[in-house]
């Protein structure tokens, strides 16, 4: 039986956000976004060449979440970004699972609407990303 499935389609996605959320606008057009099987979710970096801020995520992970999570992924990668933290605020040796955690949990402290929408939780008993049931 052939798959029917739409690819995963970011830019539709990132304009609802946008609707919704436009503080994000001016940002979203500064980011290059990458589609990768390469990452099991989604992160922002620093392209070390061009100095261009890149958004990568999965398809595969993205396309498995709700809509309100799509949204909530988004708005959480974009704000490592605003936070600076892939900038001045980033480790000068780099960035490590525990810096990664800190700055996730310092995001869900002070954006608690983010925090909702968006579907990876963290523990503080166990360290470890986990994707919010659906």
């Amino acid at each position: 039986m052939p798959d029917n499935k739409k690819p995963f389609d970011l830019n539709m996605h990132t304009a609802r956000l946008l609707m919704r959320e436009p503080f994000f606008a001016a940002l979203s057009r500064r980011i290059d976004k990458i589609c990768t099987d390469s990452i099991p979710t989604a992160g922002v970096r620093v392209n070390p060449d061009s100095a261009q801020f890149e958004l990568f995520y999965n398809p595969k992970f993205m396309g498995a979440l709700k809509d309100e999570h799509k949204l909530g992924v988004l708005m959480h990668e974009f704000y490592h970004i605003v936070f600076e933290h892939v900038t001045t605020r980033k480790p000068e040796g780099g960035i490590r699972r525990i810096d990664n955690i800190a700055m996730d949990l310092a995001q869900s402290t002070d954006f608690p609407k983010c925090a909702e929408s968006c579907p990876v939780r963290l523990t503080l008993d166990r360290p470890s990303v986990k994707v919010a049931s659906q």
